[in-house]
């Protein structure tokens, strides 16, 4: 489960209903690679910036399909393709256990590298199918599915879900033609 609260909270870097994006600029990156186990001294760039949003909006993307039913961008797996080719990952040999995979490498390249490692180890544990993110576009946050048919399509049922399902109620109400609405009503 530690690879899908790394996943969930990268992807959560991104709050559209707060307005908030951790990654938003070198200073706030740099703070939340600190936050991340990263500490030596960090002068991350605006590129820096660039590929770490990238890389969050891709994976986003990648879990959208499991909550939409749809297909990724192909540019979504181009980018996360083009990360895992530049990050430092090797794989680790241990007495009595399975060769796992070890991001190596500090700053950006480390968090990246850890990114994919967490990414391969979830989708390889078969989690991935229930990491979804939300349908309401003016949210899009990242959640674990735990219902029991893996069917959620919201973060939260009273939030999104009841604004989702009245958008819809209110948009069905006026296409509907007027002699069929109920008399009395508008």
């Amino acid at each position: 489960m530690a690879s899908v609260t790394v996943i969930l909270e990268f992807l959560n870097t991104l709050n559209l209903t707060a307005g908030t994006d951790v990654l938003s600029d070198p200073p706030r990156l740099a703070d939340w690679l600190r936050q991340e186990g990263e500490h030596e001294d960090l002068n991350p760039s605006l590129q820096d910036v660039a590929s770490a949003t990238e890389l969050r909006e891709a994976i986003r993307d990648l879990a959208s399909s499991n909550s939409s039913g749809g297909r990724p961008a192909p540019a979504a797996y181009e980018v996360v393709d083009r990360a895992s080719r530049t990050a430092a990952i090797r794989l680790r040999f241990s007495q009595g256990r399975a060769a796992e995979l070890e991001a190596t490498g500090p700053g950006l390249e480390g968090a990246v590298a850890g990114m994919l490692v967490a990414l391969h180890t979830v989708m390889e544990s078969g989690e991935w199918a229930k990491i979804k993110i939300c349908r309401n576009p003016a949210c899009r946050w990242a959640y674990f599915d735990r219902s029991r048919n893996h069917s959620r399509v919201w973060c939260e049922m009273a939030e999104c879900g009841n604004r989702m399902k009245a958008r819809r109620f209110r948009k069905r109400r006026r296409e509907q033609p007027e002699r069929e609405k109920p008399e009395g009503r508008p």
